[in-house]
């Protein structure tokens, strides 16, 4: 029988293989992989572990979630400099969603790096954009403790440049509330109410629910990081809804 400690050492060695793996994929080599290997675990597996005090990835999501807010409004105010706050605050919005953010994880396979608990791992091979997101804005944030700001800023300009080359373009920015008010007023006065229905998660990444009823009726629903971007969401599933 293989001792124990020995099985420990290969399954160490594994994971440092696999981290090393990655960091090629991602184009940066960490100074220190540990901050690496900790912005790939999530709270749910570091609960399962012995002791009760296994690092997670929680502490660097915070910091990853308000660095990427800070290098996409820069990259926005230098880049397009006849957008107004509205129009900014839209576009990066549209670029820091969790929906855009699980599908750059998903591009570059984080998923297959996570450590999960028993009861968020993979069925089917892919996990929610709420998991995934969370890790790129954890993998930032380790990022920017390893590099500084400067590091940040060459990832993001490479794994976001299409997004950001579409919100330069202006084709992000879609106002759905006006778009749905358009739509619904066409055949005369409509009442259209946007209800917040619930709020969740820690008080630096919250998550907004938000139905938007008309004449009386619920019509679309929106998740997201602000009432603002939730409203937005809503309108769009209720235009998805009308045709």
């Amino acid at each position: 029988m293989q001792p124990c400690w020995s099985k420990s050492l290969k399954s160490k060695q594994s994971r440092e293989r696999q981290l090393e793996y990655l960091m090629t994929s991602l184009g940066y080599s960490f100074q220190r992989p540990e901050f690496l290997a900790e912005s790939l675990v999530h709270s749910s597996y570091a609960h399962e572990q012995a002791g009760g005090h296994y690092p997670h990835n929680e502490r660097l999501e915070f910091l990853g979630d308000a660095v990427l807010d800070l290098v996409v409004s820069e990259w926005l105010f230098r880049a397009v400099p006849d957008l107004n706050e509205g129009t900014m605050t839209q576009a990066r919005a549209a670029v820091v969603c969790e929906r855009s953010l699980a599908g750059v994880a998903r591009q570059l396979r984080l998923g297959d790096y996570l450590l999960l608990g028993r009861g968020e791992r993979s069925r089917n091979g892919d996990y929610p954009d709420s998991i995934l997101a969370d890790a790129l804005e954890a993998l930032i944030g380790a990022i920017h403790v390893d590099g500084g700001i400067g590091a940040v800023r060459v990832f993001l300009e490479r794994i976001l440049a299409d997004e950001l080359v579409r919100a330069q373009q202006g084709s992000l920015v879609q106002d759905y509330k006006s778009q749905l008010q358009q739509e619904l007023q066409k055949v005369g006065p409509r009442s259209i109410v946007y209800q917040l229905i619930s709020q969740s998660g820690p008080p630096h990444n919250r998550l907004f629910t938000v139905e938007v009823w008309v004449d009386g009726e619920v019509l679309g629903s929106g998740s997201g990081k602000s009432k603002k971007e939730a409203e937005q969401l809503a309108a769009q599933a209720a235009l998805a809804m009308l045709g």
